[in-house]
């Protein structure tokens, strides 16, 4: 049977059918044929979508769908910023299309996808969703991208370096190939700047389509509110209260009928530390049925958290919790496999509540379809610039009012709902509106050795990376982009004349500080990686694993902007006579010893409150390891056999006792381990001290 006759014959079947129906009442489907209208007509076509518009799901349907009605050859890359995005759209798509779960990427599928470890797609698959960085790859190996005839770029607006160095390479490939169809879609109505770069690219007038969003109201609350609602109450010795060394962000109420209590606990509170405890307090208080919110707005309830530690500990201590109505509390971020991310979506059983506790992966492009109350640290760790250390480093900050508004737009997607931002309303009003592209505020130093491998697989070589920046949506300062050329020069990524050394090829896939990526290059080929791993993890955490001396016991706060702390104690027993740094590596090799004789959470934690160290950090330095050695099997720079367990394996998010081998070295690269100390002076000169 024909690929023609195949789809007529789908188009009849009851699955399909169902589909369809829920498929024509989404607003985007609406403008089905405006759409046809404007590919017809422009080289390049923007879709502002609001919320809930279905354009992710619809848009790439459509034009798959005109091109199998005109029997047209076919080949649709959609690009998704994240994995998790991309895997559950194909899935959606492929069920849409009346395929069965199993056919999903097979020969009898219309539709696949393709994220970093896993590909579901074969050689004829016509509509392929994929991450942004797979297409950036693919483009590194096939710049023409022969067989595609559409592009489509979704969440424009998000502005990611990623995502601005992908709008480059895909306007200058359609100044090639007249063939090629490019389809932007945004959340967000402010199409000018788009238009205006294709514009000036030669590749305008740009088609425009708006979509109105299917959202419902959603009831905002703030810190004030869900203290005086849930009856918490902070107390002076909290980790997440204030005290007079602290650099903090101190509230105050102006205004609303709150108590004394409310008042107190506010003007105390912290809110640069996101309360853990207010969080799985406030959990608690509304599957007891505080306010009768659940009851009145029936769905689970989205927490929204920085990293991957708070999400695991809040899973932790909900686990633990009795509650009125049993709690299934799920993980949900990058370091999960797909199977472990699907869960969310899966309906609990009658009487059970679900609670999901997300880092930003849920703000946009996933839909958990049964959310109706969402409760917002309006935290999130991201790549930062630090100054004094000259590195990049993940650093948890808060985010933008329009972040949160894509949080609180979650509990609006099936019924009213209702958001707890845990900020005051005021400190709320002063977020900023956007965040900067990262283009014009990270570091550039990954995005030139990116840049100048782009320039030599499509024949510039003679061109700079600068004047190859020059050409994007946004162009950063000449002075970020000197300094990145001298910086890549000095580790040796790029000669003088801004050729790309084998290094720099190596360090271009590595998504970190360029140093740091070297010192995990020279770890592993000088077979000291354990050490160097650890080192590099806590590097690029910029947080230390020792705690400060304090007048109060407090081991286990998560306050601290330095690398090592002065306390004598930590050196009478973890010091490394050569390298502070290397103490550091002591610390988590003690770490790991705990883990593996004891097993438990608990143990782990009270020996790092007898030993003063952070046990917060040094978890986040132990998932940190497993990601950077995920990256390093993937650049083919470590060799994992199924002695050494395979690649690292991506885990779950709670539970008492968890398995700790996913970030172990295999013994082979951790052979020479003395050679640490000259790989940590030769990744960071010249910003090494030598204490004589």
């Amino acid at each position: 049977m024909s690929r023609w006759s195949a789809w007529i014959a789908r188009q009849a079947t009851p699955r399909y059918q169902k589909l369809a129906t829920v498929r024509q009442s989404l607003p985007v489907y609406g403008v089905r044929d405006a759409f046809y209208a404007l590919v017809a007509q422009h080289r390049v076509v923007l879709v502002a979508g609001e919320t809930g518009s279905g354009k992710s799901t619809q848009i790439p349907q459509f034009v798959l769908e005109q091109a199998i009605a005109a029997k047209a050859p076919v080949h649709i890359v959609c690009t998704q910023p994240r994995r998790i995005s991309a895997v559950s759209i194909a899935s959606r798509v492929s069920e849409e299309l009346g395929e069965l779960p199993h056919d999903l990427g097979s020969r009898r599928s219309w539709v696949g996808y393709q994220v970093r470890m896993e590909n579901k797609t074969h050689r004829d698959t016509p509509l392929v969703f994929c991450t942004t960085g797979v297409l950036l790859r693919q483009l590194e190996s096939d710049p023409s991208l022969r067989r595609t005839m559409h592009i489509v770029i979704d969440e424009v607006h998000e502005r990611s370096i990623d995502s601005d160095f992908l709008l480059l390479q895909v306007a200058e490939l359609a100044l090639l190939r007249p063939d090629l169809t490019v389809i932007l879609m945004s959340a967000t109505a402010d199409t000018k700047l788009f238009c205006n770069y294709f514009n000036r690219k030669g590749l305008g007038p740009v088609g425009v389509l708006k979509a109105s969003g299917r959202t419902f109201p959603v009831q905002e609350r703030y810190l004030e509110h869900a203290i005086e609602d849930s009856g918490y109450q902070l107390d002076e010795g909290s980790e997440y209260a204030w005290d007079d060394d602290d650099d903090v962000v101190m509230p105050e109420l102006t205004g609303g009928d709150f108590s004394r209590r409310t008042r107190r606990s506010v003007a105390l509170t912290n809110m640069s530390r996101v309360n853990l405890d207010l969080v799985v307090h406030l959990v608690q208080w509304l599957v007891n049925g505080g306010g009768g919110l659940l009851a009145q707005h029936p769905g689970s309830i989205l927490v929204f958290l920085p990293g991957v530690f708070e999400i695991k500990r809040c899973v932790d201590l909900v686990t633990a919790m009795r509650t009125e109505r049993p709690m299934v509390a799920l993980p949900l971020h990058s370091m999960l496999s797909v199977d472990d991310q699907r869960k969310v979506f899966d309906p609990v059983p009658a009487g059970k509540q679900k609670i999901v506790f997300s880092t930003n992966i849920a703000e946009t492009g996933v839909t958990i379809p049964d959310v109706t109350i969402v409760i917002d640290s309006a935290k999130a760790r991201e790549m930062t610039f630090r100054p004094r250390q000259n590195i990049t480093a993940l650093t948890e900050t808060f985010i933008s009012r329009a972040n949160c508004k894509q949080r609180r737009g979650r509990a609006g997607r099936v019924r009213e709902g209702v958001c707890f931002h845990l900020v005051t309303h005021d400190f709320y009003q002063q977020l900023p509106e956007h965040r900067p592209p990262e283009i014009l505020r990270l570091p550039l130093e990954n995005l030139c050795l990116r840049i100048r491998i782009f320039l030599d697989i499509s024949n510039q070589r003679q061109t700079s990376i600068a004047a190859f920046l020059n050409r994007a949506i946004a162009t950063p300062p000449e002075r970020n982009t000197k300094t990145a050329v001298a910086t890549l020069c000095q580790v040796g990524a790029l000669d003088d004349f801004e050729n790309l050394t084998r290094l720099g090829a190596l360090l271009a896939h590595l998504p970190l500080d360029v140093r740091l990526g070297k010192m995990l290059i020279l770890g592993a080929k000088f077979r000291c990686l354990d050490p160097i791993l650890t080192v590099v993890a806590a590097l690029s955490l910029g947080k230390s694993v020792f705690a400060p001396t304090r007048d109060r016991d407090d081991a286990d706060s998560s306050k601290s902007d330095t690398i090592i702390s002065d306390t004598v104690f930590w050196r009478s027993r973890f010091l490394h006579s050569g390298s502070d740094l290397l103490s550091i590596a002591n610390v988590y090799a003690r770490y790991r010893q705990i883990w593996a004789l004891h097993g438990k959470v608990s143990a782990a934690r009270a020996w790092c409150q007898r030993n003063r160290l952070h046990f917060a950090n040094l978890e986040m330095v132990r998932d940190t390891r497993s990601q950077l050695l995920g990256c390093l099997v993937d650049a083919g720079l470590v060799r994992m056999s199924p002695a050494d367990g395979g690649a690292p394996r991506r885990r779950g998010g709670g539970g008492g006792s968890r398995s700790r081998s996913s970030d172990a070295v295999p013994a082979a690269y951790n052979a020479n381990e003395p050679s640490a100390g000259p790989v940590l002076a030769a990744s960071l000169y010249p910003n090494i001290l030598v204490n004589n």
